[in-house]
């Protein structure tokens, strides 16, 4: 799963928790030319680009049915139409995502316990939200890709069960991960001549980038707010995994380590590292802002 420049997923009407889905308008928001007029030049696609491009998660594998049980699947609701992304569960109450899933969005509907997730599953669970639900990182800046993570505020709390679980969180905003290996996972697009996104969960593992190194590969964009997957061997986060989860294994257990945030705009094997928002580096927000 590799990453073109900020990938999106949000939706265009409010939808029932329980009702099908028509999928036939979703599609990743940076689709929409709209999109990157508040984007850093640095990583904007031009028009061209736009046009022919065909986001796909790169060199992943296909989750076998709730390998991640903390993964969400989330539709938004803007003006302009539907978008997909990704989230990951942190509490019965609570979903983690990315700020440019749902800023300016109205609400939207939240899966959870999905594998295909066009399919409406028995292990599905589905909370429809408002935008009184949706909580932006206070300094969010979309021209700058700063502090790209939200919080969703579910209405009801999940049951939880082999289908759906909540991730780990970093104890604490010290731990870096540098050269851990790590697995980003979402429902992006996977195949250049295939415009959809993906209707199975997929994923793909990599190696966190030192600091430095990934400061290399975007000049004037990295912060020690983002933590960086390599794109060594074709791999990481593609269109419609934006606000996905990476996650590394600490002392044994998934742990929460980046929502994905944007990648390289030409491409997405272009041996790029994809970027994420440090979830280390929010703990305090994080734990301000949820809910129980």
């Amino acid at each position: 799963m590799k990453l073109f420049v900020l990938l999106v997923i949000c939706a265009t009407s409010a939808f029932a928790e329980n009702s099908e889905i028509d999928w036939s308008g979703v599609k990743p928001i940076e689709e929409y030319s709209w999109f990157w007029e508040n984007k850093p030049a640095s990583i904007r696609p031009t028009e061209e680009l736009l046009n022919r491009r065909r986001a796909r998660i790169v060199n992943g594998d296909i989750a076998t049915p709730h390998q991640f049980p903390y993964q969400a699947g989330l539709l938004f609701n803007f003006a302009a139409g539907t978008a997909l992304c990704g989230g990951a569960l942190i509490h019965v109450r609570n979903v983690l995502t990315a700020a440019h899933c749902v800023d300016e969005a109205s609400g939207g509907t939240v899966i959870l316990g999905a594998h295909f997730i066009r399919e409406l599953e028995p292990n599905q669970q589905r909370r429809t939200l408002t935008r009184d639900h949706i909580r932006l990182h206070p300094l969010w800046t979309p021209s700058l890709i700063q502090n790209d993570i939200a919080m969703l505020h579910l209405p009801t709390a999940v049951t939880l069960n082999s289908a759906v679980a909540t991730i780990l969180i970093p104890l604490n905003n010290n731990e870096q991960f540098a050269n851990a290996a790590a697995t980003v996972s979402g429902w992006g697009r996977f195949d250049d001549n295939i415009q959809a996104s993906s209707d199975v969960l997929r994923f793909y593992r990599g190696t966190i980038l030192a600091q430095a190194n990934c400061a290399l590969r975007f000049p004037g964009v990295i912060q020690a707010s983002n933590i960086c997957l390599s794109g060594l061997n074709n791999g990481g986060a593609c269109s419609g995994d934006s606000g996905g989860p990476l996650s590394t294994s600490v002392n044994g257990v998934h742990t929460h380590i980046g929502v994905v945030s944007f990648g390289l705009a030409l491409g997405c094997e272009l041996l790029w590292p994809s970027v994420f928002a440090r979830t280390s580096f929010y703990i305090d927000w994080i734990n301000q802002n949820q809910i129980n």
